[in-house]
């Protein structure tokens, strides 16, 4: 259930300001965590990756420095110094000093963050799980209030008695006076009764309280999510144009970019690749649904940034590269991918630079085409 949480919070951030504004607040204390809400949000949901932003998961860190740490050094004269010399550092769990090498530091500090960050999302989520259990909650008992309350009028009627034999008028004379042991078994119905609707009273109380504390986690109205979905069923369409029209390949083999990608949903860029270079860029679905852009040159990725569609169709996709860096030819590549489907490319070395804004045709593509 905690995957679920997670991308319905994230879910529900992409479209409501006010509501994100509330969780960044949050996010930062206490417990306090770093970077923004959102970026934790899709390390958590894309553990290891970059963000639609750029920024790559600090968990990916964690490899090098547990082997720079834990590995066994290679054998060595006891004249030659150690390779990391000790020092002494301040312990971000405890808050004392402790000696190390400049490796165990970077590994504390790095566990301790994510650590940090981890029990911040955690708290906003278990949050939100309180939140909706109160909520079904108050509904569900105010809707036993309402078939109870019906009951409550049908055993507080006028209890009638007639002695047999008696006429109209000692009817009416002896309504009022029902026996002793009926009026106790009412008085108990009554009391058992009193104490139910005290309860879902109380309920509804604490669930608007809860509501009115975590105001961030409140449920958009069903009429709301409608519209908002087919404007972002819409955008979405509006953003992936690229794809409604078929590329062309030499020998109609596309580019190998891996088996991550969607072989059929490959398309270049034009106008990102100088004339004489031998470099490639790309967009793609990938296997799952993400969208992304590639910049390939000797069939291995120098770059690449994905993303949602969803979050593509809000606020676009970004990427910047460098291609042959330790040449003179060095190319430097930066592509922006529109929320209106549009892509500007711009090429640049030391000779020459070429900026290309590649405008799509401003149509409709088919809705079924797509993943999303």
């Amino acid at each position: 259930m905690t995957f679920e949480r997670t991308q319905a919070l994230w879910d529900l951030l992409q479209t409501d300001a006010p509501q994100l504004a509330a969780v960044r607040a949050s996010y930062h204390g206490p417990p306090s965590g770093t970077g923004d809400v959102l970026d934790a949000l899709w390390w958590r949901l894309h553990p290891l990756t970059r963000t639609p932003a750029g920024l790559l998961d600090p968990a990916a860190d964690l490899p090098a420095l547990q082997a720079r740490v834990y590995a066994r050094p290679v054998a060595q004269p006891l004249a030659e110094p150690l390779a990391e010399p000790f020092s002494a550092g301040l312990d971000p769990a405890t808050g004392r000093t402790r000696h190390a090498t400049a490796a165990q530091h970077e590994l504390w500090q790095l566990e301790q963050r994510l650590a940090g960050d981890a029990a911040a999302l955690d708290a906003i989520l278990e949050r939100m799980s309180r939140a909706a259990s109160a909520t079904s909650l108050s509904t569900s008992l105010s809707g036993s209030g309402a078939a109870n309350g019906a009951a409550t009028d049908t055993l507080t009627d006028t209890v009638t008695v007639a002695p047999s034999g008696a006429g109209p008028a000692a009817s009416a004379v002896v309504s009022t006076q029902a026996p002793v042991n009926m009026v106790g078994r009412f008085a108990r119905r009554r009391r058992g009764l009193a104490v139910f609707v005290l309860g879902a009273v109380v309920g509804a109380v604490c669930a608007g309280l809860a509501a009115t504390l975590m105001p961030e986690f409140a449920e958009p109205s069903a009429a709301g999510r409608g519209s908002s979905s087919a404007t972002n069923d819409s955008a979405t369409a509006t953003a992936l144009r690229i794809f409604s029209d078929p590329e062309s390949w030499p020998d109609d083999t596309p580019p190998a970019l891996g088996a991550e990608y969607d072989a059929l949903t490959i398309r270049s860029v034009p106008g990102a690749v100088l004339p004489s270079h031998d470099y490639g860029v790309y967009v793609a679905h990938r296997v799952g649904g993400d969208v992304c852009i590639i910049v390939q040159q000797n069939h291995r990725s120098v770059e690449t940034a994905c993303t949602m569609p969803a979050v593509l169709a809000d606020r676009g996709l970004g990427v910047r590269a460098t291609v042959a860096a330790d040449t003179p030819d060095a190319v430097f590549v930066t592509v922006a991918w529109q929320p209106d489907g549009s892509i500007v490319a711009e090429a640049s070395s030391a000779t020459e630079a070429n900026v290309v804004p590649y405008e799509l045709p401003q149509t409709d593509a088919p809705r079924n085409e797509f993943r999303t």
